[in-house]
């Protein structure tokens, strides 16, 4: 891959790569504007940006049309969501959009990109060997700000190596920091059934390492993630943000749902999958049929894990009380 000097354009042979950005709206009209700024501002330029309301009842789509016609020089799409959530609506992205490009980002619609997120990420998957014909994923983590872009801190940093032992029970990076290639994206079109996927990122996650992919994992964060009342998805800093998710495990059982999804996304790559993924797919499966110091017994067996001790202890203990 050839890298022009100005650092805009990326060459493939003599081919210009090209991405797709994916964003998916839904009532953002308080910081819509900012993110698509920032994404105008990329110093990589080759890109085309797709834009998906679910159904906004605000300022959204206004805001958004005064935007492209302020910018006629970028290339934008506008679209109509599914209206079936936003994961939904970010697959159909995925699907519409085509596979006449050679990576695809996925938008929040309230973020903040750095100037060179898609340059650092294009640059990462490079160097990881051929992204072009392999199923690859780019991710990483994030600042997080509040309302006014102030920082708050940043999101976890994880050791761990990225693997389908854990991408099973945890999702290590946010979509709104992805890149992903056209080869992995192929590969998650294969389920059809879009409601069966819980959130796109943690799929994306889930298939790369599914299928035997790569998986970067950048420590340094090229995104402001902000913090406010209607985030789709909030970060999981802070003592609240804890409580909820042990609510969400032993209380509601969400954990355990999702899971359930997962597994039966899985059955459609699972012709794809090397021997040794299917072996501790089957063991996930099983030990969720045991109860107390059997499924115990059987996770440790599994080799499946979280990131951190903590994550740990809480996967176990609602492992214990049959909650995944």
């Amino acid at each position: 891959m050839k890298i022009d000097s100005d650092n805009t354009n990326f060459q493939l042979g003599f081919r210009k790569i090209k991405v797709a950005i994916l964003m998916s709206t839904y009532n953002g009209q308080g910081y819509i504007k900012e993110q698509l700024e920032s994404i105008n501002s990329q110093s990589f330029k080759n890109f085309t940006l797709f834009i998906s309301d679910d159904g906004s009842r605000d300022q959204t789509c206004l805001i958004v049309k005064e935007f492209v016609s302020m910018h006629p020089n970028m290339e934008i799409v506008l679209m109509d969501g599914p209206r079936a959530g936003f994961a939904a609506n970010f697959m159909m992205m995925l699907d519409s959009s085509g596979s006449g490009y050679d990576f695809y980002a996925f938008s929040d619609q309230d973020d903040i990109w750095d100037p060179d997120k898609l340059d650092i990420a294009i640059r990462q998957l490079n160097c990881s060997g051929d992204p072009f014909l392999n199923p690859c994923l780019y991710g990483s983590r994030t600042e997080i700000v509040d309302v006014e872009g102030n920082s708050l801190g940043y999101s976890p940093l994880f050791k761990r190596d990225p693997k389908f032992s854990n991408a099973l029970v945890q999702n290590i990076c946010g979509g709104n920091t992805m890149l992903i290639t056209n080869s992995l994206r192929k590969y998650m079109l294969k389920v059809s059934d879009h409601s069966l996927i819980v959130s796109h990122d943690w799929f994306s996650y889930l298939a790369v390492t599914a299928i035997g992919g790569t998986v970067i994992y950048d420590e340094q964060p090229k995104i402001k993630y902000r913090q406010h009342g209607s985030n789709w998805v909030g970060s999981n800093l802070g003592w609240k943000a804890r409580l909820r998710r042990l609510y969400d495990v032993f209380v509601k059982g969400t954990f355990k749902e999702w899971h359930t999804k997962n597994i039966e996304c899985l059955g459609y790559l699972k012709p794809y999958m090397p021997h040794q993924n299917k072996t501790i797919l089957a063991k996930f499966v099983a030990l969720r049929k045991e109860s107390y110091f059997k499924a115990v017994l059987a996770m440790k067996s599994s080799g499946v894990y979280r990131q951190t001790v903590s994550e740990t202890i809480t996967l176990y203990a609602a492992v214990f009380w049959g909650r995944v």
